[in-house]
């Protein structure tokens, strides 16, 4: 029986022997921790079904390699690893699975009873266990001296990965992992501080897009570094698959933060086509594979994102290739440390997608990583000189911008100015021509010649209006002046003013509009120059005997129109139309118009649309016609306009007047007769004998040559009404308005305004300034002659006004009252202190009010029609008869009071005023 046993127990150990040539680890030596996968036997279970109780019955097969690799799949691999303990001095053991990232791993442990107890670990277990900061799965057990424990490891991981199987004491583990501790802490505070430093580095110091660019890769690397150690995803949700996940996208989008920094620092070649759009796709593919992988999360997706990451590495070392190659421009500074970056995980994603061992790849990783730190900081330096080098001339270049642009204002300012002024000067000379031919019409309207002249001068004032208007569009200086009328109405009398010339040219004109009337706020003036210019536009290109139609199509709201104007013309060629609003520009040789245009009218339409904010659009064909479509925002009547004037100051100060140049200023004062004087302010020799020519019998006329000239002769002569032009060497008109205006000598005298500038602010600022009426150049004499009356006849009503109040008792000077209410009123308060002096007479009261005794008298004589001593006279009068209703005086006694000495004189004034006797009275 027992040789029986014997041969039994001889048989098993033998078949033990031949299927399991596993061999035991007999652990003796405990100095350093022991690698256990060359002797740990595996089993690839294909299906991933099989049982542990069916695996302890497989055949397992030696490993005998230093790293095992587990592959991207859903297969499931089994390790078992059999121990001895020959050591008597340890009891408690450690073994770890080395690498963070498996899905899921389990620990097979046999107890004392041989029944196996199971410990689930790896990054899709619910609870972590941190062991020093250590996301590796690992586990501890008990072995006893001289005994022995068969361990199976499970493993199940779609990530690709690889891995060493150790045993560590007890003790020995808790030293290693406080010394991987202080190692990592060391690597992860260096990645901190640095990321730290940079992000305050891009927000407050550095303004440079690479800089910026490359710190978004450094971050995208840092959570990278983190994901590959499963530490990422527990900062944001509990272990799991959602963790799990997070950690594979932190390292999944490299390629994009490769793509971003790699087109900063690369301007060639990753600005060619071909090249950029291959960089595009990579980020497409990184992002839908990122879609797949989180919705569908498969060992396929996983493969092809390390594949992936293999091609952009290639595609990003083949561009600084070929940036050498063409001898480009590279930034080392940012290149260097990229480069040792991007390649730190190289080796390590080509072994796990060729599954060729390579044994130098995890510390490559490590050396790559720690190298691109400390070199990036290296280069810090650098690139924050270089950063505020670029800075600093960017300032310049801003610097120097600024300057140009403050130029090209004050060029535009100039240019403005300028037109202005010759537009000013043009317009004299034309004053000077249509105001003769009008008069010259009138005596011989039969005279051909005359009317020829006429519509060419008009033709030239056109001209210098729109070079005008361009010039104030382009400087910013127009304004919308919105209006409540009916545009249709307004439209239709535009449009039918050109009825005659479509008649003489039998050219076929029509005109339709949706809307009979249109009651909107509008811009009347230009809304004109556009239709009219347009118009002009296609009547000047349409042969005799063509067509031309206007065609106007109000929205249902009212507020919108579209003006659509088409001719049958000449047309012209696609590669003009561009060009057509282009100041001066012409379509081609003259020869082939009717008429030889400026090149100006369209490009004041097409600013002017601009202006009012909306649009043009014009297509044409040669040979066939040019059609023109505008769309005009509008508003309807019902709403508010927004009218947009500059604001200017309605009350001027009073000033003291400027200091006159004696060469040009008569120094004795025109003996003047009683008859109106009118005065002449004209720096143009030709226009001033026009002026002169037209009033000269009506008036004493005064000339002055320029502002200056012309004040002193104002404050001397005290004229009756001021011609004075605008524009003047010295002082202008709006000066000399100002000064004559706010002196108590001149206050009262009106004053015309002639001037070429016809902008509605210029004429709101001369009228604000006190000036009495506005005309502008090229002006007709009878106009000129009908507003001078009108001026002439407010004043005699003025006068009428100031007499009747010339003798009531003065009252306290009010702010209100205007400057001749002012002038009345202080010489009545003269006279009341003075009304008992009989010797008080003209001399004293034209020196009681800071005036000469001609001055005094042509302000007396212009505000009330009496004369100084008339004046006196009339108030004493007037006084003395308020004096003689109180009953307790006497005759005697009131004329001594108001300054009468002779009564039998008192008694014959006092009679002729009032017609009775004093003591009637």
């Amino acid at each position: 029986m027992k040789c029986k046993e014997s041969i039994l127990v001889f048989i098993f150990f033998f078949l033990s022997l031949s299927t399991n040539s596993q061999s035991i680890v007999s652990i003796s030596d405990i100095s350093t921790q022991i690698d256990l996968t060359p002797y740990s036997a595996v089993f690839e279970d294909s299906i991933s079904k099989l049982t542990f109780k069916e695996i302890q019955h497989k055949d397992f097969k030696p490993t005998g390699k230093k790293d095992i690799l587990i592959p991207f799949s859903k297969r499931t691999f089994w390790f078992r690893i059999q121990l001895k303990n020959t050591n008597p001095q340890n009891t408690h053991w450690v073994i770890r699975w080395n690498n963070p990232l498996a899905e899921s791993l389990d620990f097979y442990l046999p107890d004392s009873q041989g029944r196996y107890e199971v410990q689930k670990k790896g990054t899709l277990v619910s609870k972590p266990e941190f062991f020093y900061g250590s996301m590796n799965p690992h586990t501890s057990f008990e072995l006893a001296p001289q005994s022995q424990k068969t361990i199976f490891i499970r493993v199940q991981s779609q990530r690709s990965h690889y891995a060493q199987i150790e045993l560590y004491t007890y003790s020995q583990y808790i030293s290693t992992q406080g010394t991987e501790l202080q190692r990592n802490g060391f690597l992860h505070g260096i990645i901190l501080l640095r990321l730290f430093y940079v992000l305050l580095l891009v927000f407050f110091v550095v303004k440079d897009v690479t800089f910026r660019y490359y710190s978004y890769f450094l971050i995208l690397r840092t959570f990278a570094f983190w994901g590959i150690n499963s530490l990422l995803g527990v900062f944001f949700t509990q272990p799991g698959s959602t963790a799990t996940i997070i950690n594979f996208m932190s390292y999944h989008i490299m390629p994009i933060g490769y793509i971003w920094v790699v087109q900063s620092i690369l301007p060639y070649p990753s600005k060619l086509r071909p090249v950029r759009l291959l960089l595009n796709i990579i980020i497409g593919i990184t992002l839908i594979l990122a879609l797949c992988i989180i919705f569908n999360y498969q060992w396929y997706w996983l493969e092809i994102s390390s594949y992936l990451s293999i091609f952009c590495w290639l595609v990003v070392v083949g561009l600084y290739i070929a940036a050498g190659i063409h001898s480009a421009k590279i930034d080392w500074s940012y290149s260097t440390p990229f480069l040792l970056g991007i390649s730190s995980y190289i080796l390590i994603q080509i072994s796990l997608v060729t599954q060729i061992q390579i044994p130098f790849k995890y510390t490559f990783a490590y050396i790559m990583y720690v190298i691109e730190i400390f070199v990036f900081g290296l280069f810090l330096g650098k690139i924050i000189h270089n950063s505020q080098q670029a800075q600093s001339d960017t300032e310049r270049e801003l610097s120097y911008k600024q300057q140009q642009a403050n130029y090209l204002k004050e060029l535009d300012i100039l240019k403005t100015n300028f037109f202005t002024n010759i537009s000013h000067e043009f317009r004299t000379p034309l004053t000077l021509i249509i105001s003769p031919i009008q008069e010259l019409k009138k005596k011989f309207p039969s005279l051909e010649s005359l009317w020829l002249i006429e519509r060419n001068a008009q033709r030239l004032l056109s001209l210098i209006n729109q070079l005008l208007d361009i010039s104030k569009l382009e400087a910013k200086a127009m304004a919308v002046d919105l209006q409540a009328g009916d545009l249709a109405k307004f439209t239709q009398s535009l449009a039918t003013s050109f009825q005659s010339l479509a008649k003489n040219r039998q050219i076929q004109f029509e005109i339709f509009q949706n809307q009979t009337n249109a009651n909107v706020y509008f811009d009347p003036d230009k809304f004109e120059k556009i239709i009219f210019n347009l118009l002009s536009n296609a009547f000047k290109f349409t042969p005799d005997g063509g067509n031309i139609s206007l065609g106007v199509y109000y929205s249902e709201a009212f507020d919108q129109v579209k003006i659509i104007v088409k001719d049958s013309g000449i047309g012209m060629p696609d590669q003009k139309l561009e060009k057509i609003f282009d100041r001066f520009f012409q379509v081609d040789s003259a020869t082939q118009y009717n008429y030889e245009g400026t090149g100006i009218g369209l490009t004041l339409v097409k600013e002017l649309v601009n202006l009012l904010q909306g649009s043009i659009h014009v297509t044409s064909q040669q040979n066939l016609g040019t059609t023109f479509s505008i769309i005009l925002p509008l508003q309807p009547a019902d709403k508010k306009a927004a009218t947009i004037l500059l604001d200017f100051q309605k009350e001027v100060p009073i000033v003291s007047p400027p200091v006159t140049d004696k060469t040009l200023v008569n120094n004795q004062p025109q003996k003047l007769s009683s008859e109106e004087v009118l005065l002449i302010v004209e720096d143009d020799e030709d226009l001033r004998n026009y002026i002169r020519e037209i009033f000269e019998n009506d008036y004493q006329i005064i000339e002055a040559g320029d502002g200056i000239e012309g004040f002193e002769k104002a404050t001397t002569d005290i004229p009756d009404i001021i011609i004075s032009d605008l524009m003047m060497p010295r002082m202008d008109g709006f000066e000399l308005c100002k000064y004559l205006k706010s002196s108590v000598k001149t206050s009262h005298i009106p004053i015309i305004l002639l001037t070429g500038k016809t902008t509605l602010e210029n004429k709101l600022q001369g009228l604000g300034l006190g000036a009495d009426d506005y005309l502008i150049k090229p002006f007709n004499a009878a106009e000129l002659k009908i507003r001078v009356q009108n001026l002439v006849n407010i004043r005699e009503n003025l006068k009428q006004y100031y007499l009747q109040t010339a003798t009531t008792t003065p009252s306290a000077l009010e702010a209100s009252l205007s400057l001749e209410e002012v002038f009345i009123q202080k010489i009545k308060i003269i006279l009341d202190k003075n009304l008992s002096d009989s010797a008080f007479g003209v001399e004293q009261l034209a020196a009681a009010a800071n005036l000469s005794p001609s001055q005094l008298l042509r302000k007396l004589k212009a505000l009330t029609n009496l004369t100084t001593v008339e004046f006196i006279r009339v108030y004493r009068l007037e006084k003395a008869a308020i004096l003689l209703k109180q009953k307790n005086v006497t005759v005697s006694e009131v004329a001594y009071q108001t300054g009468f000495e002779n009564l039998s004189y008192f008694t014959k004034v006092f009679q002729e005023r009032y017609h009775v006797l004093p003591s009637e009275y």
